[in-house]
């Protein structure tokens, strides 16, 4: 069941919707937007779920009411196996912002960990330690967008103070990104599918501590202004780890990148993306200066065959070349045909 109140739904509408929907005896599934909903939370009189997904919130709402719910809604869904939370906005680090406040209820000793097989999230603090670990022993798929690391949060970032949310030590809920990566590697969880909005050489460590990764899509901020930023080396690991440790297994392969530089695709990555025998979809930035180059060629269209020499698979249904914002096939002067000639 997918719910999504729409702008003139009035909250009696929704409520009845509401009591419709936990009226019925097999439901499993639930879905919800919440960006318009008015009514009273149905969570707490929803029967025992697989998948659960709340997508968005709003600055007017309560928010530690919504993912208290949440949380007794996850506390008795025994078999929950995807989970899929959602928020809309930002706010500095405390127990209501942090996925610790979202499995609070399921830490009794009474409760056995959850068993999640699929996990999104997007603007919460993580820090995964004893406490959040069990539950992810059998994590195969994981998403994270609007991921909220304390040690960029400062006295003028933007987010939004939020009187409502109880703050607590930082350290205790949440955790730098590349923590995340050091945990998921020391339990030994091996993903299949991967999709994140960072980098750095934690998580370029931990693709390469494992085989099996079946779809991986990464999106690489600029790094430019950061002294600290994943340089060459990293770079060079990345995609030598994608070829050796999972060129048997990666199917869909998406790379995208804030700023031109050694991430993107150019003629050094074609061994690499070689290796990937099995790619049915493959979209990458590529780069046209000669500071990236290894020849003196710095025409997109050089950049374009390095790729079509790349691919392995005769059987790869899509390439996307026009992820990098500075590089797009629109406006360019031929067509992808001519790159097979």
């Amino acid at each position: 069941m997918s719910w999504y109140p729409c702008r003139f739904d009035g909250g009696g509408t929704q409520a009845v919707v509401a009591d419709a929907i936990v009226a019925l005896p097999n439901l499993r599934h639930f879905t919800l937007d919440t960006t318009r909903y008015d009514a009273p939370l149905p969570l707490l009189r929803l029967p025992p779920l697989i998948s659960l997904n709340i997508n968005g919130s709003n600055v007017a709402c309560d928010e530690v009411t919504r993912l208290g719910q949440v949380s007794e809604c996850i506390a008795r869904s025994p078999h929950l196996s995807s989970l899929t939370l959602v928020r809309d906005y930002h706010s500095r680090p405390g127990l209501a912002t942090s996925f610790h406040y979202v499995l609070k209820n399921t830490n009794d000793s009474k409760c056995p960990p959850l068993n999640l097989t699929t996990l999104t999230l997007s603007g919460f603090y993580v820090r995964l330690d004893d406490t959040i670990l069990p539950h992810l022993r059998n994590l195969r798929s994981l998403t994270i967008a609007g991921f909220m690391d304390p040690s960029h949060i400062t006295l003028d970032s933007d987010v939004i103070d939020d009187e409502n949310l109880p703050t607590v030590d930082n350290a205790q809920y949440a955790a730098p990104f590349p923590d995340l990566w050091k945990a998921l590697k020391t339990v030994g969880v091996e993903l299949s599918h991967l999709d994140v909005q960072h980098m750095s050489n934690a998580l370029v460590e931990y693709i390469d501590s494992y085989s099996g990764l079946q779809a991986l899509k990464i999106y690489i901020p600029d790094y430019s202004h950061d002294v600290k930023s994943p340089g060459a080396d990293e770079a060079d690991a990345f995609w030598d780890a994608l070829g050796k440790r999972h060129g048997g297994t990666l199917r869909h392969l998406d790379v995208n990148s804030g700023c031109e530089g050694e991430f993107c695709f150019s003629r050094s990555r074609v061994a690499a993306v070689k290796q990937c025998k099995h790619l049915v979809s493959l979209s990458v930035p590529i780069v046209t200066s000669k500071r990236y180059q290894d020849e003196d060629s710095d025409l997109p269209k050089e950049r374009a065959r390095d790729v079509v020499s790349a691919i392995s698979n005769p059987d790869l249904e899509d390439v996307d070349l026009t992820k990098f914002r500075y590089c797009s096939l629109t406006q360019w002067p031929f067509t992808f045909q001519d790159f097979c000639s």
